[in-house]
């Protein structure tokens, strides 16, 4: 309704403009053509009149007027035509989409909310000191530090996003040009509310074959032309863990798949992990404490409501060989959104999910039998565990550098229980860190 208004409003504007703008236009011609008619009398009275001059300075002004006239009625018609389409696309939006449309602005409400007003990052320098992670050091245990668990786990960053496309390539001529192509995707997807360009972006075109890339790593051991000494050249452990294989002696050490809440993790660790799934039929957990440490559009879920599962929305078709890529993976993966508790909220702390994370993946809610857990998300966040659990005399790279896209890192997590004050502490060895695929950013990202 009241959008409805706004636009009455907007046409009763038009519309006496288009009748006053004629009348000033004509005016301003009659003007012009007292101050000739005034020059014709000058001219006569020194005797210089040419009815030639006379004759040409009254054909100018009717074509002048004529030309008014015609952009007057071309300006009026067009008001009416713009008029008429936001008419008829307003009563479409009221009519059959409006759940959508209402539903789309509500996110972008949020997420605008949340650029301008978060603060998640705020409890993390405070946090490291109060972990004081040198009490939860291996070393510490003698003096009251009690090891009670000690996780495997790997980091998988996702794929480039359509939101790294169009701000991390460079503020070059080209940046123009990407962020066009951002207005038109999105206003494209304005009646979705499952999808968007900005918000909760997807993966880009190079983020797909980047994630077909560690797909294909993950799965190079299975090529039938490699020789048997080739193939075991290229296993691992790391990969063996990753593949849910078995490793050397037969034994298979599980491990537990989950993601972030937003699309472009989600999206990477079902691609890359697309024939575990199959041959597995597990599913992917959403986890919402892995949820980007940013406060830009992008970090801010379509995934809104708790136990909402993740849109299969924004990824193109590479995968021909057995159909569209979002219907195999529709059929194929499927999340488990139990634990998922919603999107973030202005009071979210980064520093607390983070711990909620590390509590989670050393808990009994964990299968006992499980020995790693792959969680797939975002740099920051990774940047920001790794700063908050690695020891304060420690310079690893890991604190510093971002993941690059696609890339895995495998550490150890140790949890660590002080005796007196049984306070729990979180630790990560850096001794224990590995780049398995991609590694760390190196110079400029």
């Amino acid at each position: 309704s009241l959008l409805v208004v706004l636009l009455l409003i907007k046409r009763l504007f038009s519309y006496f403009l288009s009748l006053f703008l004629p009348s000033f236009v004509l005016g301003k011609h009659h003007q012009n053509n007292n101050n000739n008619q005034d020059r014709i009398v000058e001219e006569l009275l020194l005797g210089r009149f040419n009815h030639r001059h006379e004759k040409e300075c009254i054909d100018e002004e009717n074509a002048s007027r004529h030309r008014s006239r015609m952009q007057s009625m071309f300006a009026f018609a067009a008001h009416e035509l713009v008029f008429t389409v936001e008419i008829i696309s307003l009563t479409y939006v009221l009519l059959f989409k409006r759940k959508a449309f209402l539903r789309k602005m509500r996110i972008y409400l949020k997420a605008s909310v949340h650029l301008f007003l978060s603060k998640e990052k705020r409890d993390l320098r405070r946090l490291k000191e109060e972990n004081d992670l040198e009490f939860a050091r291996e070393d510490r245990i003698g003096s009251g530090c009690v090891l009670e668990q000690k996780i495997e786990i790997y980091f998988v960053r996702h794929g480039e996003s359509f939101w790294n496309y169009v701000f991390n390539r460079g503020f070059n001529a080209w940046f123009p040009i990407r962020v066009m192509r951002g207005l038109f995707r999105e206003m494209s997807a304005v009646l979705k509310a499952d999808d968007s360009f900005f918000v909760d972006a997807g993966l880009s075109d190079l983020g797909l074959l980047q994630v077909q890339r560690l797909r294909k790593f993950l799965n190079e051991v299975n090529d039938p032309f490699l020789k048997e000494e080739e193939a075991r050249a290229l296993r691992s452990r790391h990969v063996d863990i990753l593949r849910a294989d078995s490793i050397k002696g037969g034994k298979t050490i599980k491990s537990i798949l989950c993601t972030s809440n937003l699309r472009r993790a989600a999206h990477t660790g079902a691609i890359a992990f697309m024939d575990r799934f199959e041959r597995t039929n597990e599913k992917l957990f959403v986890r919402d404490d892995l949820q980007e440490m940013a406060r830009n559009v992008d970090a801010y879920a379509l995934a809104n409501e708790a136990f909402e599962t993740i849109p299969y929305t924004g990824i193109t078709n590479v995968a021909k060989d057995r159909g569209t890529l979002k219907n195999i993976l529709e059929k194929t993966v499927k999340y488990d959104c139990e634990s998922y508790a919603g999107n973030k909220t202005l009071r979210r702390s980064g520093a607390t999910d983070c711990l909620r994370f590390a509590h989670w993946a050393t808990s009994s809610s964990i299968p006992k039998d499980c020995e790693a857990i792959i969680a797939c998300g975002h740099s920051i966040y990774f940047k920001e565990f790794f700063k908050l659990f690695l020891p304060k005399e420690s310079s690893h790279k890991a604190k510093t550098k971002k993941i690059v896209n696609c890339g895995v890192i495998a550490f150890e997590l140790s949890k660590f229980e002080h005796k007196e004050s049984g306070k729990i502490f979180y630790s990560i060895d850096e001794k224990t860190i590995e780049s398995v695929y991609g590694g760390f950013v190196e110079g400029k990202h």
